[in-house]
């Protein structure tokens, strides 16, 4: 739900406490982040999703589903339109494992 993912932004369990604002839009289904919208969309497959019929153009896509953890799997995001394709589940090789605060200097720069 929404509002679990909320709190779960709220209060992370490495990075603390989250300083900003949020807010959950349930007839959205966004978050806002600092005033930064963050539209939750679902769908069986990432080729499947139309950003642009939600107004969206080059997205960031967090997949947190664990079902899509290798480069071709993911690389389906960028081919519905999305920017870039965040995981949350650890990768299959050769996707880097990045992990904020530990390597992300070494992998991003």
């Amino acid at each position: 739900s929404l509002v679990k993912r909320a709190s779960l932004l709220r209060r992370d369990s490495v990075h603390g406490q989250f300083a900003g604002t949020i807010r959950v839009l349930e007839a959205d289904s966004a978050i806002v982040a600092n005033g930064n919208v963050i539209k939750f969309i679902e769908s069986a497959s990432p080729d499947a999703v139309r950003y642009a019929e939600h107004g969206i153009t080059a997205p960031i896509v967090v997949d947190n589903t664990g079902a899509f953890r290798d480069a071709h799997a993911l690389s389906m995001h960028v081919a519905a339109g999305a920017a870039h394709a965040v995981l949350t589940a650890p990768a299959k090789a050769p996707v880097p494992n990045v992990v904020v605060g530990v390597n992300d200097d070494d992998v991003l720069g």
